[in-house]
């Protein structure tokens, strides 16, 4: 596999390149430092079904709801949000 990385392509906007072949980025993808994650760990079978942003907030919210103690640098913060 051909794969065309730039480091912007992440951004969610066009690359800014399409590869050095000549012939576009036909057959390769283009895809930045995430992208080529994605791909090594899906041939590696590493993969696993992405969480939304929402959820990773709300259960990392939850949790930090859910300690008890002396209240912490973040307790304030906690409580504004």
């Amino acid at each position: 596999m051909d794969i065309v990385l730039g480091l912007g392509a992440d951004d969610g906007s066009a690359p800014g390149h399409a590869g050095d072949s000549g012939h576009g980025s036909i057959g390769a993808p283009v895809v930045g430092r995430n992208g080529l994650l994605d791909i090594l760990e899906t041939a590696r079978g590493l993969g696993y079904p992405p969480t939304t942003e929402v959820l990773r907030v709300g259960a990392r919210q939850a949790v930090l709801e859910g300690l008890d103690g002396p209240p912490r640098f973040w307790s304030r913060s906690l409580q504004v949000d």
